[in-house]
């Protein structure tokens, strides 16, 4: 294996954390990290670094912060002067151009968490939860200018349940395209992989997803909702509104659910209920058991918190 490759590695977010502990303790150590400069966060506007800055420091490698490489040419010209054989990106948010590109020898590789070109964009993982899909996977490919576009180098696929939330499905593709990247980084370096094109007919693009797509429509179907809530539950949310008084509306937040079948009668009104001890959501064709909810300006709590709490806005069918 190559090990002594002079490897620049861009990221930001914690799924780029994930693959560069993986990249480390396989032997593969980045000369330097490049991420997003540090920005404030909160109400109180705290100045935060990204998580891969942290995670940098504590391997102590250095770490490089630019506004932008397209707009930066004394950040090209500083790479230029290092002479990389190979660059890594998970999940960096500044745009290359093909000057930037072609700083790295062996050119740019990409881990993206999606079986392109399936789900090309920035929120591949959810997009699979909420379309229900039989699979995911994670993909290696060769940067270019376009987004998400370059050849494949590599592919590993997995089954979905239908049962997975995206904080664990993400640690788990992060893991996966690690390990892979790893896998893949010697193999290319020797000349033991020929890139093959995406096939563009076969594209589909994600969107950033906001704050809106996490509104449950209480006339959905029980597999549509418990989607949403798998996939948004945790960001940017996945909520209803409740009606408070006559006059007041809340956000009540829903992170974790599951389905139930013995919930009543099949004529039960659609919309937030009370089953005994539990809350549960009654959708178009089912209902979810509601495992931990947020009312709107409270902490993160168990239904059974929330009825006692809230239990006199809920509608009680049994």
């Amino acid at each position: 294996m190559l090990l002594n490759t002079n490897l620049v590695f861009f990221g930001g977010n914690q799924l780029s954390v994930i693959v560069l502990k993986n990249l480390v303790e396989a032997g593969f150590k980045p000369s330097l990290v490049i991420t997003s400069p540090d920005e404030p966060v909160g109400k109180k506007k705290i100045l935060t670094p990204p998580p891969l800055k942290i995670a940098a420091q504590n391997l102590k490698l250095e770490t490089w912060q630019p506004i932008s490489l397209k707009k930066d040419p004394e950040i090209i010209k500083k790479l230029k002067n290092l002479k990389p054989d190979l660059g890594v990106v998970v999940a960096y948010a500044k745009f290359f151009n093909q000057e930037s590109i072609n700083v790295f020898a062996k050119g740019v590789l990409v881990v993206h968490p999606s079986l392109l070109p399936r789900y090309r964009g920035p929120s591949p993982i959810q997009t699979a939860i909420l379309n229900n899909d039989f699979d995911t996977g994670v993909s290696i490919i060769l940067l270019d200018e376009q987004m998400d576009h370059g050849q494949i180098l590599a592919q590993e696929k997995i089954k979905l349940t239908g049962q997975e939330y995206f904080p664990e499905l993400y640690e788990k593709l992060a893991e996966l395209g690690g390990r892979l990247l790893a896998k893949t980084i010697p193999l290319w370096l020797e000349n033991k992989i020929a890139p093959r094109p995406q096939n563009d007919s076969e594209a589909t693009v994600c969107k950033k997803l906001e704050w809106k797509d996490g509104k449950i429509e209480l006339g959905d179907r029980v597999e549509k909702t418990f989607a949403k809530i798998r996939a948004l539950g945790q960001e940017p949310g996945a909520w209803i509104e409740l009606q408070v008084n006559s006059k007041e509306l809340r956000i009540l937040k829903i992170i974790r659910a599951k389905p139930i079948t013995d919930y009543g009668q099949p004529t039960t009104e659609i919309g937030l209920s009370q089953f005994g001890q539990y809350l549960i959501l009654i959708c178009k064709n089912g209902a979810l058991l509601l495992e931990q909810v947020k009312p709107e300006g409270k902490r993160a709590m168990t239904g059974k918190e929330f009825l006692n709490g809230y239990g006199r806005l809920v509608k009680s069918i049994r």
